[in-house]
C-alpha cells in the first residue's frame, strides 16, 4: 500500500495507524491500495486520520485518544464505551468514537455516490490508543462494517482484509476519480502507480491492438445453383428420390414385358396363317 500523507493526523494515534500501514510496504504484495493521511473529505463532517482506497472497498480511520492505557475496553455503536468497567467521559463529540466513524464513513459514501464515482463500499476502522489489551464489539456492530482495533501491523491489515471484500476489482480510471473525490491533492496518480497497487488497468494489452473496424452484415441469399421451390424439397428428400427411380425402372421394365407379349403373339398368328395358305413355312416358337 503507497502511503500519501496529505496533512497532520488529528489524533495522537493516528501516528501509531501511518507507521503500521508503512510497514505493509508499497505494491499489492501484502494489501494493496492508497493509504491518505490527514484528510477532510468534501461534505465530511470532521477531519480523518485516514481514508483507504483499495480495489475491493474504501476504509474510512477515524483515532480515539483515551485517557490512558486501558486493560479492557468495551466499544458499542449504541451506547457508551466502558474502560476497565468505568465509562468513557467525553468532554465533545458523539457519546462514542465508533458513531463519528460511522458518521464519516457514510457521509464520504455519499459525497462519491454525487460524483458518479465507484460503487465500492465504505467501511470504518476506529483505532484507540496509547494502548488497549482486549477490545470487545458486539456481533451486530461488525455486520454493520465498523472495527474497533489498537493499530499495529497485524490488527490493521486483519481489519481491513476483513472490510474490503467487494467483488469487482475497482480500475485504474475509477480510482482515479475516488481519490480526487476524497482530496483533490491525492489526484493525478499514473497508471503504473495505480496498477502497482492492485487497481487493474481496464484496457488489455490484446484489445488495445485490437482492429475494431466493423464488419458489414451479409445478406442471407442462397449459394449459386442450389435448388428453390419443389425441386430443393425434392433434394432435400433422399427416400423420396430413391423411391421415384424405383418405380421408374418397375414402369420401363413393365412396358418392355408388354412389348415383347405382343411381338411373340403377332409371330404365332402369322406363322398359322402361311400354314393355311399351304405354303410349308416352319413355326416361330
Amino acid at each position: 500500500m503507497r502511503v500519501v500523507r496529505l496533512g497532520k493526523e488529528p489524533s495522537e494515534i493516528g501516528a501509531d495507524v501511518r507507521a503500521a500501514i508503512s510497514a505493509w510496504g508499497a505494491g499489492d504484495g501484502v494489501l494493496g491500495g492508497i493509504a491518505l493521511f490527514g484528510v477532510r473529505p468534501p461534505g465530511g463532517p470532521r477531519e480523518l486520520d485516514a481514508v483507504l482506497v483499495l480495489p475491493h472497498g474504501i476504509v474510512v480511520v477515524v483515532g480515539a485518544d483515551l485517557p490512558a492505557a486501558a486493560l479492557r475496553l468495551e466499544a458499542p455503536v449504541r451506547t457508551p464505551w466502558t474502560v476497565d468497567g468505568w465509562p468513557l467521559l467525553r468532554s465533545h463529540g458523539a457519546i462514542n468514537p465508533a458513531v463519528e466513524a460511522l458518521e464519516s464513513a457514510s457521509a464520504l459514501a455519499r459525497g462519491l455516490q454525487s460524483r458518479g464515482a465507484e460503487p465500492l463500499p465504505v467501511s470504518a476502522i476506529v483505532a484507540v490508543g496509547p494502548y488497549v489489551e482486549r477490545i470487545t464489539q458486539p456481533t451486530s456492530d461488525l455486520h454493520r462494517g465498523v472495527r474497533v482495533v489498537h493499530p499495529s501491523t497485524t490488527t490493521m491489515l486483519a481489519a481491513v482484509r476483513e472490510l474490503t471484500t467487494y467483488q469487482r476489482a475497482c480500475g485504474v480510471e475509477p480510482a482515479r476519480r475516488l481519490l480526487e473525490a476524497v482530496d483533490a491533492r491525492a489526484g493525478g496518480r499514473s497508471v503504473s502507480e495505480l496498477t502497482t497497487e492492485g487497481f487493474p488497468d481496464a484496457v488489455a494489452p490484446d484489445m488495445a491492438s485490437a482492429n475494431t473496424m466493423l464488419i458489414p452484415k451479409i445478406a442471407q441469399e442462397p449459394a449459386p445453383g442450389k435448388p428453390r421451390g419443389h425441386l430443393a424439397r425434392l433434394s432435400a428428400s433422399p427416400t423420396r428420390n430413391r423411391w421415384l427411380a424405383v418405380g421408374a425402372a418397375a414402369a420401363v421394365v413393365l412396358v418392355a414385358v408388354v412389348l415383347l407379349v405382343f411381338a411373340g403373339g403377332g409371330s404365332a398368328q402369322n406363322s398359322l396363317v402361311q400354314q393355311l395358305d399351304g405354303v410349308h413355312v416352319p413355326t416361330n416358337r
